[in-house]
């Protein structure tokens, strides 16, 4: 659609005040930062600024835009890398389904209901990694991805390679977390509390 008869629609659905047509894209910035800036009064009362849509909640509502943010101290490198590793493993174990139905001739329901709910139980895991409840369940998954070897015996060297991978990722995110509690300490010590 020619930006002229999409600038039409968007007068009547925003308001002719708050739409306009420009034909460069740093223009474009340039204008909408201006608007921010001057709706700054309204910004600052809500304690908001032009900026934060790119850089706190991503868009994600105005909920989002409240909810304070995560402090260096308080974020884990370990929660992330075994995200990383229970995401990958989801991929993996989902795709052990049709070679454990076609190549390993197991049953269409048991391959679709062991190989995709073992996925989810990643997917899940990966989602409950807030609490430390969540890595025994990652540890679970582990052992069941091994198992399913026994269906499909190439998922014994896959389910093993992840399982190193989710042992790597869980003792390096422990003793970075251990090593950086360390550091914040003897900073604050240093320096003073912040709290």
């Amino acid at each position: 659609m020619p930006a002229d008869r999409l600038a039409v629609v968007a007068r009547e659905v925003f308001g002719e005040d708050r739409v306009s047509v420009v034909p460069f894209l740093a223009d474009a910035i340039d204008e909408a930062a201006g608007r921010a800036e001057s709706a700054g009064s309204d910004a600052l009362r809500l304690g908001r600024g032009a900026g934060d849509r790119l850089r706190g909640h991503r868009g994600r509502g105005a909920a989002a835009a409240r909810r304070p943010q995560v402090s260096e101290r308080e974020k884990s490198p370990r929660r992330g890398m075994c995200a990383a590793v229970l995401s990958l493993e989801a991929i993996a174990v989902a795709l052990s389904t049709p070679v454990m139905i076609t190549i390993s001739e197991v049953s269409a329901p048991l391959a679709l209901s062991l190989g995709l709910g073992l996925a989810v139980v990643c997917v899940l895991a990966a989602g409950m990694l807030r609490r430390e409840s969540g890595y025994y369940v990652g540890h679970a998954v582990q052992v069941g991805a091994i198992a399913l070897g026994f269906l499909a015996p190439m998922m014994f060297v896959v389910g093993g390679l992840f399982a190193l991978l989710w042992g790597s990722a869980y003792g390096l995110g422990l003793k970075i977390e251990r090593e950086r509690a360390e550091a914040f300490a003897e900073y604050d010590r240093r320096h003073g509390s912040v709290d």
